[in-house]
């Protein structure tokens, strides 16, 4: 069996934390109403989607707002 992954959900699809990067709360500090730690980074979905990060200041959102989970990785075939 493989082993699970860290992931979190954007727009319905499911993004690898390993192709993700936070950025800290200093670097968003000036950005008005984007305070805090975000998710950023372009990614492929376990879906197969491709993302690009869609905010310079604030990403795919806030850790808090979308905390990290592990999931199984789909099956190769």
């Amino acid at each position: 069996m493989s082993s699970l992954i860290q992931v979190i959900e954007y727009q319905g699809s499911l993004l690898p934390t390993s192709q993700l990067y936070i950025s800290e709360a200093e670097n968003n500090e000036n950005q008005e109403g984007c305070p805090g730690r975000h998710w950023h980074g372009n990614a492929t979905a376990l879906d197969g989607k491709d993302f690009t990060d869609p905010d310079r200041a604030c990403g795919y959102g806030t850790v808090e707002e979308k905390p990290a989970f592990s999931v199984y990785p789909p099956s190769q075939q």
